[in-house]
């Protein structure tokens, strides 16, 4: 895989780093050497600093991209005002009490040390804005609140929105990566995100857009409820990465004995094996429909989130009389350390209840199709091996034997 790579050369030469899922991974670690920085410049700007990081967020233009280059000024004005305006606060402050400088430069993270004096206010304000811009916001497991930004400034949305807080996208102007409405570019919940950090995860959601194309279908998508931006201050991103879902064996998924829960386990777990197990569990409801859920168990870095551990769920039902899924969708549970220990001693697909927090980020009603089911499957486990090894075992095996 080809991730974007961004660059600067702000400081002593050029330097390039991984797209915002790599700096979302060392946010635990940066964020206590950048706080210090971080209380100096609240005490220096006051409200202006929030200004920033929000305006940040809705661009998502992580700190290593401050200051805003001339292209992301012309596109996204308020950021670039809002860092103009913090510069010129930092710029008088300094010219006003010079001896100060060296002051601050003591407190800056060994990683941004010692920048051309060009560059401080730049260095210093991206040091300033990490905790913000990477802080696990608890609203992220909120579901249509009134009171969030984005209905604040769009509530005719909420009509359209369901009290799991899922959108309708039918009849909207909708990419992969955002829904346009009323020249803003909303983007899609922060957990339909690649390791909930990085880029939306815009494989999975041009397979449920591409599943629902012709009315056979209903989609539903979780909002970035706190943060969007104008619709021309949006671009494209490109991440070369390619899934493809592969056939499901109908004899298995649409047997009503073939039932049970399945474990798949890598006894390799650990660094670069991030997925230690994933469990199956298929059941026969009392319409004779079956029903299908999905959790993986994550020690993938990004899965440590503002004292949570999450992970993602799927939920499918299958139609057996007609071979067809009628329903699909996922969700992320987010357990407490002693919760998460609790869930590794099971071997079974546990309860919502068994998660301390849970928040529904897409869902899909109608006739939902093998293949595009797999694929749904496949890119909402993005990354997760053991999915992918669960997927091809039922496409070449034809059935759960070996498995139940």
């Amino acid at each position: 895989m080809n991730r974007a790579v961004r660059q600067t050369d702000r400081r002593k030469g050029m330097r390039a780093e991984p797209e915002d899922e790599e700096g979302a991974e060392r946010a635990s670690g940066d964020a206590s050497d950048c706080a210090p920085v971080e209380q100096w410049a609240r005490g220096a700007l006051g409200a202006l600093l929030d200004d920033l990081v929000i305006a940040m967020r809705d661009h998502v233009s992580p700190p290593l991209t401050l200051p805003p280059s001339e292209h992301a000024a012309a596109q996204a004005s308020e950021l670039a005002t809002t860092y103009v305006a913090c510069a010129r606060v930092l710029e008088k402050r300094f010219v006003e009490n010079p001896a100060e400088v060296a002051e601050v430069r003591e407190l800056l993270p060994w990683h941004l040390a010692d920048p051309k004096d060009e560059h401080l206010i730049a260095t210093l304000l991206e040091a300033a804005t990490f905790v913000g811009y990477y802080a696990f916001d608890q609203a992220i497991f909120a579901a249509k609140d009134p009171t969030a930004r984005l209905y604040a400034s769009h509530p005719d949305l909420l009509g359209d929105t369901d009290d799991d807080g899922l959108f309708r996208i039918s009849e909207r102007e909708v990419t992969s990566q955002v829904l346009f409405h009323r020249g803003s570019a909303i983007p899609f919940h922060r957990f339909l995100c690649r390791n909930f950090a990085g880029n939306v995860n815009d494989t999975l959601t041009e397979t449920l857009l591409r599943a629902s194309e012709g009315g056979v279908a209903e989609l539903r998508l979780a909002l970035n409820e706190q943060h969007f931006m104008a619709k021309s201050a949006f671009t494209p991103y490109f991440e070369k990465d390619f899934w493809f879902g592969p056939l499901l064996s109908a004899a298995v998924l649409d047997d009503p004995y073939k039932v049970g829960t399945t474990v798949h386990a890598d006894p390799r777990s650990g660094l670069m094996h991030e997925y230690p197990r994933l469990f199956v569990q298929w059941a026969m409801d009392k319409e004779g429909r079956k029903v299908l859920q999905i959790e993986e168990l994550s020690d993938h870095s990004g899965s440590n989130q503002g004292g949570y551990r999450l992970l993602r769920y799927l939920h499918a039902i299958r139609d057996i009389e007609r071979s067809t899924f009628i329903h699909c969708d996922g969700a992320v549970r987010a357990y407490t350390p002693e919760q998460y220990e609790r869930r590794c001693t099971k071997d079974y697909v546990t309860g919502r209840e068994s998660a301390s927090r849970y928040r529904k980020v897409f869902r899909l009603d109608g006739s939902i199709g093998t293949d595009a089911w797999s694929n749904i499957a496949a890119g909402w486990f993005r990354g997760n091996a053991l999915m992918t090894e669960y997927l091809q075992g039922l496409s070449s095996a034809g059935d759960l034997d070996s498995e139940n």
